[in-house]
Parts: C-alpha cells; structure tokens; sequence
C-alpha cells in the first residue's frame, strides 16, 4: 500500500455500524488464527512424535486420529514429499548415512530442458534426440529432485531404531503430512 495519505469518506449512519462490525470481526478472526496455528502446531509435534514411534516400531506407516476430551482430529499421512535437490540429499546423507537414500526414487516429474540450450537445439532434438552430440546431451537436462519412494517409511527402522532419529528423517525428506478436525 502506498505511504501517501488517504482520504477519510464519512460513511452514512447505516454502514457505520457495519464497518465496526467488520472491523472488530476481523480482528477476532485474526486472534483466533494465531491461537488455532499455537494449538495445530502443538497437536502436529505430539503427532509426528507417535508416527516416529509407531515407525519405529514396526507399524505401518498410515494416518490415524488422536483424541481429544470430546472430538478428535486426523493425522494424515502420504508417502509423497516435496522435491529434494540433490545438494539437499548430500546434506541429508551426511546427516543420517547413505541408507538414506533407498528412502528415495528420482521425481521424473521435476525433469525439465534446459531452455537456453534447447532452443538453439531444437530442430536436432526434434530429428533425433539419441543423435545429438555427448556435450549438448550431457548439458540439455537440469538437475532431476527426488521425492519419496512407495512405503520408505517402512525402511526406515532397518537405518534407525532412534524415535527422535526417525522424526528427524521423515522431516527431512519432506514426507507429507497435515492435520484434519475430526
């Protein structure tokens, strides 16, 4: 929004009521996002914990409600995750050992071209893309991300049986995880 000052409009006597209304409403949407984001964060820390434990122990890997007093909410869980950069998978390697690895598959999804070598190229990759020289193939292509391979979690404990080493493990390569009320 820009610095310069606004003009004020005096709005008439029947939307006055309104705009506090909305005002005031507003801010207490705001308040209760706050509070519901400290409660959902509190919630997803004791939720990561049991799936690292449940992991850890053997179980299957799979979503599954907690419950509260009166209602319960849903952990849900999907062996899928973001892409992993190569240079991220170096980082997680060198953290948790090489093992680490079997967690995960190339996400052929992520392949892309290179453009700036493709346009020049295109009449020779439309032709015969097997033709093209060693240089031009080696440089066509950026670098492929991974993603998380079908049941890794249930490889997992053959790398650790640490429940804090398997939490940090499922964060690290991004499995996908959210919350749902009931």
């Amino acid at each position: 929004m820009s610095t310069e000052k606004l003009d004020i409009v005096d709005a008439p006597a029947t939307l006055k009521t309104k705009i506090d209304l909305f005002v005031a409403t507003h801010r207490e949407i705001k308040r209760a996002e706050r509070e519901l984001q400290k409660l959902k964060d509190e919630i997803l820390a004791f939720a990561k914990e049991e799936r690292a434990f449940r992991v850890t122990s053997g179980k299957e890997d799979r979503s599954f409600r907690i419950e509260g007093g009166k209602d319960t909410v849903t952990f849900v869980v999907t062996d899928s995750g973001a892409g992993i950069e190569p240079q991220d998978l170096l980082v997680i390697e060198s953290e948790f050992g090489s093992g680490v690895r079997q967690l995960l598959e190339l996400d052929l999804n992520s392949l892309r071209f290179n453009t700036e070598v493709l346009r020049p190229n295109f009449q020779q990759v439309a032709r015969a893309f097997e033709t093209l020289p060693q240089q031009i193939l080696g440089d066509l292509f950026r670098q492929v991300s991974f993603t998380v391979a079908k049941g890794a979690t249930s490889k997992i404990p053959k790398l650790t049986n640490d429940v804090q080493q398997v939490k940090a493990i499922l964060e690290r390569i991004r499995t996908t995880v959210k919350l749902q009320a009931g």
